[in-house]
């Protein structure tokens, strides 16, 4: 098992089950094999099934330590790609963006189109500027209505 040093207390718990499970389970073993000739034989498997649990427990804590990390790699890659070098040329209306897991550079159209003024709006199927004060398109007559 691995510290983990950002939860360190169910680190802690986590190795102390483990090596207690242990522990029981080396016990139970002994126990059976009439090391200690005063207990019954329903001890050694129970110390036996204790341990294997215990130490189940710590495995499981472990998973979620795993699963954790994984998590955080993930995130702290999306921030990679958040934070990634954009490297614009407004000659060709093109974004070139710098992969992070490929070391290509991917080509992207972009355009740049002209800020509409008010609540003018294009139309989805002619690209026509609709004023505001109409609901239809005055080129094909299109409409958010349908």
């Amino acid at each position: 098992m691995k510290f983990n040093s950002n939860f360190p207390i169910l680190s802690t718990i986590a190795f102390i089950l483990f090596y207690s499970g242990l522990l029981g389970m080396i016990l139970g073993i002994f126990a059976l094999s009439n090391a200690f000739n005063d207990l019954p034989q329903g001890t050694g498997f129970l110390l036996i099934f204790l341990g294997l649990c215990f130490m189940a427990f710590a495995e499981i804590i472990g998973v979620l330590f795993a699963i954790e990390l994984n998590t955080r790699r993930h995130w702290k890659l999306d921030q990679k790609k958040v934070i990634q070098s954009k490297k614009e040329d407004k000659s060709k209306g093109k974004v070139l963006i710098n992969s992070i897991e490929e070391n290509d550079t991917t080509e992207i159209d972009v355009s740049y189109e002209e800020d509409l003024e008010g609540d003018a709006f294009k139309c989805l199927k002619c690209g026509t500027v609709i004023p505001e004060d109409q609901n239809k398109c005055p080129k094909c007559g299109w409409s958010f209505n349908g």
